[in-house]
């Protein structure tokens, strides 16, 4: 083999190895900054979010957190997009095109419970300090009360929405509007009374037991 021949077999093997380590070195730090963005509590657009009284959000999946010692979001990395945006003391969070996508989540944290409005959204809360929830949810939303503690909840289910319940979640008191095809589902959560104020006929009750010791008298008709 001649001299030539060598020399530019050396020169391509090792301009491979520096494009290798080169892009292995991008690649770790690409994914150290991914894992950090998903692991840090950011602010939301630097606004305190204890003047935050409302959320209303719109085509994204997110759980809130009750805690006292952080209040912002955590996003997941992917390719669509969230939009939080402030009006005076309402928080509104949407996916950019406004349609909804699994893709679109983030968690969040408060350190009191917002009112929450859901329209074509899915959210989880946790919260264990004992408050009262006031929501609403709207056209094909979903709301997951888990690990979660509550004196109170009142919530007004419309359209497709869901209205579910975990086992380890404990309320003292809901009180549920289900209008429209709307849905209520317990998994033997431990509610203490469930006082419902209407219940269309097309509106479904899934109780445990639990949940049917709990039920008040149905509303009449209107």
């Amino acid at each position: 083999m001649k001299p030539s021949t060598i020399l530019f077999i050396i020169f391509c093997a090792g301009t491979l190895l520096v494009q290798l380590f080169t892009n292995l070195g991008y690649r770790k730090g690409y994914e150290e900054h991914l894992l950090f963005v998903k692991n840090h509590v950011f602010p939301i657009n630097a606004f305190p979010l204890e003047h935050i009284k409302v959320v209303v959000a719109k085509g994204v999946r997110f759980t809130l957190y009750l805690t006292k010692n952080q209040q912002g979001f955590k996003q997941d990395v992917r390719p669509e997009g969230i939009t939080f945006k402030a009006q005076g003391d309402t928080l509104f969070i949407s996916s950019k095109d406004g349609k909804y996508n699994e893709r679109n989540y983030f968690e969040t944290y408060f350190r009191s419970v917002p009112n929450l409005i859901l329209l074509d959204a899915n959210a989880n809360i946790v919260a264990k300090n004992q408050e009262e929830l006031n929501t609403q949810i709207e056209k094909n939303g979903q709301l997951l009360v888990e690990k979660s503690s509550f004196k109170k909840i009142k919530a007004e289910v419309k359209d497709n929405s869901t209205l579910i319940f975990n086992a380890d979640a404990t309320v003292d008191l809901l009180e549920v509007t289900l209008k429209d095809s709307a849905s209520l589902s317990d998994h033997e959560a431990n509610i203490t009374k469930i006082v419902p104020t209407y219940i269309s006929d097309k509106a479904s009750l899934s109780l445990s037991g639990k949940g049917i010791r709990a039920l008040r008298s149905l509303p009449p008709q209107r």
